[in-house]
């Protein structure tokens, strides 16, 4: 945690360290958000809630902002493909950046995906996503981590039926090996490996919040600040 005392942001650090691009899309975001934040939690239900993200759709939707978040300057903390809605993390220095990702992402997944079924079935799918993002900005660690579990619970409550996301970034927290860029930045903000991390969304909601009451202290309030808000 010294290195965080120092000021320094390694989410800043690792999108300098990317070739961004010009590439311009446009911006498709959610009235009224406030734009002073860096990371975001981002929800975005399918078009009249169908069930269509499965298998490759899924697969396709999370692929290709993978692929591409590096170019619009976005880090992807954490994403869960639930059937109907989507759930990120994601962090920039501006949330115009956050906008052109999810525009092009919505725009070629719809594209890509199979609409005959639905079509079969009498359904229409005039668009991939029912309505704009919705963006809830992250203010500090104790929310993030919050927010972390809360998005972990929504897969936890479906494994309970027998059922599960249809893409989970926590499936690759376990072993470390995490192919979100800026996961295991999130888990030096705690003070723990990316393993460890997961071993603690894994718990009780009660024990990750008194995990969490040891960031509630001014020091903590004051390196928050910059590392959270632009």
């Amino acid at each position: 945690m010294e290195a965080l005392c120092a000021m320094n942001n390694p989410f800043s650090d690792t999108l300098e360290s990317m070739k961004l691009s010009n590439e311009k899309v446009g911006i498709s975001t959610q009235r009224n958000v406030d734009p002073n934040w860096k990371f975001y939690h981002v929800v975005q239900r399918a078009f009249r809630r169908y069930h269509i993200f499965n298998g490759s759709t899924a697969w396709y939707y999370h692929s290709l902002t993978e692929s591409k978040c590096s170019k619009y300057g976005v880090l992807i903390i954490c994403q869960m493909i639930m059937s109907n809605h989507i759930h990120e993390i994601l962090y920039a220095e501006d949330l115009k950046d956050i906008s052109r990702l999810k525009a092009m992402a919505g725009s070629r997944t719809y594209a890509f995906m199979d609409k005959s079924r639905l079509a079969n079935n009498k359904k229409s799918l005039e668009h991939l996503f029912d309505s704009r993002p919705g963006f809830v900005p992250i203010r500090n660690r104790v929310q993030l981590l919050v927010t972390l579990k809360y998005i972990w619970d929504n897969d936890l409550e479906l494994r309970k039926v027998g059922e599960k996301a249809s893409y989970s970034s926590f499936e690759n927290w376990k072993d470390g090996n995490a192919k979100d860029i800026g996961a295991n930045e999130v888990a030096s903000l705690y003070g723990l490996k990316l393993s460890e991390l997961y071993e603690l969304l894994g718990r009780e909601k009660k024990e990750v919040l008194v995990f969490a009451e040891q960031f509630k202290t001014k020091e903590y309030a004051e390196i928050d600040r910059k590392l959270f808000r632009k």
